[in-house]
């Protein structure tokens, strides 16, 4: 069976009902998702795992950009015989409609929700990773806007990823700080070489503001210690609408050049992982312990 017959077959069922699932299950394969879910682990749960967790996805979001950029397939909108819904979640890329191969959705939900299964190892937790990231995937089929091979090769890029990224960052501690800054700052400048689209220097731009961030608040900040978790849900909505302010904010201040681009996500970077949780230790969000170290 051909991929346009299965997208037919597939998408001849859509109604009401289906699509309340299919625009839940879009959402949560979308950026604004990802701006909510990495930030909730770094903040509120985690600052390596979440900083790892942000190193993987966005370098996962690159790779998928890249590709796309590079093979340029159209997507199947338009296409005689297949009905697209929800379209506004495909138009974000720079090149749509011609970005199709490999699906965003399905590699970057399978990034992450791998990464965090490998990190909670925890039956239960891995399968409703696993069904959560095939419901993400099918919803991208069932909604008209991939082929069948985008969504296979979203995932099995998304997985491979995420298995590198856990093992390299379970031994990252034995490499000595100033060469972890140097090369977490040379891997993002070579994105936007590699890269010089909207997508790499917002990717990029992140990456750098957020690698910064995470040292800054390795050395400066103290040591936290747990606290409520009401005190956590407080920090983690005072921290997510100032991200969306800035987020929005400096779009409407900063002028059209991409490096002006790189700088705004850079800025949102360090606002995640160093402002962010400095504001919280302020405001008495989180406590800290009386040493200051290098974890």
């Amino acid at each position: 069976m051909t991929e346009l017959r299965i997208l037919q077959e597939i998408t001849q069922y859509q109604n009401d009902f289906f699509n309340t699932f299919a625009r839940i299950f879009t959402f949560i394969g979308n950026e604004e998702f990802y701006f909510l879910m990495i930030p909730f682990v770094y903040w509120t749960l985690s600052r390596r795992i979440g900083f790892s967790l942000f190193y993987v996805f966005l370098l996962s979001a690159f790779v998928n950009s890249f590709i796309k950029i590079t093979m340029a397939i159209p997507r199947p909108v338009g296409t005689e015989g297949i009905e697209s819904i929800f379209v506004e979640s495909a138009e974000v890329g720079s090149h749509y409609p011609n970005d199709a191969f490999p699906s965003g959705h399905a590699q970057g939900s399978s990034a992450l929700w791998t990464y965090l299964a490998l990190v909670v190892r925890h039956p239960l937790f891995t399968g409703f990773a696993v069904l959560l990231v095939l419901a993400i995937s099918f919803s991208r089929l069932y909604t008209g806007l991939h082929w069948p091979s985008d969504v296979i090769a979203g995932l099995v890029i998304g997985v491979a990823i995420a298995i590198s990224g856990y093992f390299i960052f379970l031994r990252i501690h034995k490499i000595p700080a100033i060469v972890f800054l140097i090369a977490a700052i040379l891997i993002p400048a070579g994105m936007l070489w590699l890269l010089p689209e909207t997508e790499g220097f917002q990717y990029g731009g992140i990456l750098i503001g957020a690698t910064l961030g995470f040292v800054f608040q390795l050395m400066w900040l103290p040591e936290l210690t747990e606290t409520s978790w009401l005190r956590k849900i407080i920090a983690f909505i005072l921290g997510i609408v100032i991200t969306f302010s800035l987020q929005s904010g400096l779009k409407i201040v900063f002028p059209d050049p991409l490096i002006f681009e790189a700088l705004r996500y850079a800025i949102l970077g360090i606002w995640i992982t160093y402002f962010a949780p400095a504001l919280f230790l302020f405001l008495r969000l989180n406590r800290q312990k009386q040493s200051i170290h290098f974890p």
